[in-house]
């Protein structure tokens, strides 16, 4: 049995198609996203919670529960756990663990306005790995973007008045971890979506599907067919390719049953890191443990945070990656506006100006990247340049503890071909000018994780 998102988000009032209905997935995403940073900043900073990790341990905690409860009672349904849907989501889910855990350290102290700025660095740390890793060019734009993010975050320590060493060090961590999330699966979209040869023939997860071969993305029939189908995938079952291409009918993992996965993966890795950063002895001593407005703070950052699962999706769903990509940018916004208000975070002039160039430079950077560039040699699959575009926002937009943006991994027939797809529209601005696959330098497998 598989989920499908007509028989669960298609049923809901709010999930019509037509703008209002792109506009109403917008505006909730941004909101409720934002809103999870900003509760967790409260928890963490004005509350003084000194556990990150437990507090994110409780989080995952509590979506695994409503995720039961949910498909307990049939409102929606979560394929069980397999074993080789983990050790496929395992490695990525490590790094996003980490990700987050960093982000919530570095929330403790760094303010909401600068929180916003610095995480601005991971797309340079993430444009570097493309050209670096995948050889891909981007425009003189999407260089001006990068360079006004940097100048931006070095005016804003400069000028910060709450500057925090172990607070900036925690968010330059944080970035590492958020460019390694997106990189690792730029490394996996690009392996399943290229072209086939000969080598690939050997590789499991690297079949072709029908005619077109692995370039026209994963389980596309062809290229050119490819780009009008790649929504129409993730919204509705995936027995329609096995059909085309004679294939067994491939079991779907869905977008909630990895938002499950996901999360079940983190509750031991973090329970790991809380024992190692000693964080259970500090929450002995902590006072506030039985104060009703900080559970109630808590408990809003998880309700929050599970919602954005859902907002994530029917924004995916309704909008096209560039708009997908610019609303994420747009709950940085609100981030910093609200965050600097409601914690009266002190600012001086300079430091104001140098939060406003790296809001503005968030945005711009999405128009930017989204521009298409002239053909140099082998380009990049579109397809495979929205999915990762989509990977590099879902890591971009702020550590929640739990919105990783929704992808799926397509398990069909006896060989186990992983597959991943992401209903986002083909967002151009990059060529790959060496060769049509990515692998990690020193001949480590690209193919194990999502």
């Amino acid at each position: 049995m598989t989920q499908s998102r007509g028989t669960f988000l298609g049923a809901l009032p709010w999930a019509e198609s037509g703008a209002s209905s792109a506009l109403a997935a917008e505006a909730v995403y941004c909101l409720v996203s934002a809103g999870t940073i900003l509760f967790n900043k409260h928890a963490l900073s004005t509350y003084h919670f000194p556990a990150p990790n437990v507090l994110l341990t409780i989080q995952f905690g509590i979506a695994v529960m409503l995720l039961k409860i949910l498909d307990f009672i049939g409102i929606l349904h979560l394929e069980p756990m397999r074993w080789e849907i983990v050790k496929l989501w395992l490695p990525v889910n490590v790094i996003f663990v980490l990700m987050n855990a960093t982000g919530f350290y570095a929330l403790m102290s760094v303010s909401a306005g600068m929180f916003t700025v610095l995480k601005n660095l991971s797309n340079l740390l993430t444009i570097l790995g493309d050209w670096y890793f995948f050889d891909k060019t981007y425009s003189w734009q999407v260089w001006a973007c990068l360079g006004l993010m940097i100048l931006s975050a070095a005016m804003g320590g400069w000028s910060d008045l709450s500057f925090s060493p172990s607070g900036y060090a925690w968010q330059l961590v944080n970035c590492v971890f958020t460019a390694a999330y997106s990189l690792h699966l730029s490394s996996v979209v690009r392996a399943v979506s290229s072209p086939v040869n000969s080598s690939q023939h050997d590789n499991p997860y690297l079949h072709s599907h029908g005619n077109g071969g692995g370039g026209a993305g994963p389980g596309s029939v062809s290229s050119s067919a490819a780009g009008g189908q790649l929504g129409h995938r993730l919204g509705h079952g995936g027995d329609s390719l096995g059909h085309l291409s004679g294939h067994t009918p491939r079991r779907r993992l869905s977008e909630l049953s990895m938002v499950y996965y996901n999360n079940v993966l983190s509750v031991p890795l973090l329970v790991v890191l809380s024992v190692v950063f000693g964080e259970p002895s500090r929450l002995r001593s902590y006072q506030r443990l039985g104060d009703p407005e900080f559970n109630l703070v808590v408990l809003m950052g998880a309700l929050l945070g599970f919602g954005v699962s859902f907002a994530s999706i029917w924004c995916m769903s309704r909008t096209s990656a560039t708009i997908y990509s610019l609303t994420g940018s747009m709950n940085k916004v609100v981030v910093a506006v609200v965050g600097m208000w409601y914690f009266a975070e002190p600012a001086s002039a300079t430091n104001l100006l140098s939060i406003a160039m790296g809001l503005v430079a968030g945005i711009l950077f999405v128009f930017a990247k989204s521009a298409p560039l002239p053909s140099r040699g082998i380009s990049s699959n579109p397809e495979t340049q929205a999915l990762v575009a989509a990977a590099v926002e879902g890591a971009s937009s702020g550590s929640s503890g739990m919105h990783e943006k929704p992808h799926v991994i397509n398990v069909s027939g006896p060989a186990g071909v992983r597959e991943l797809t992401s209903r986002s529209t083909a967002s151009a601005g990059v060529t790959n000018s060496r060769s049509s696959t990515g692998g990690i330098p020193g001949g480590a497998p690209v193919v194990n994780a999502v």
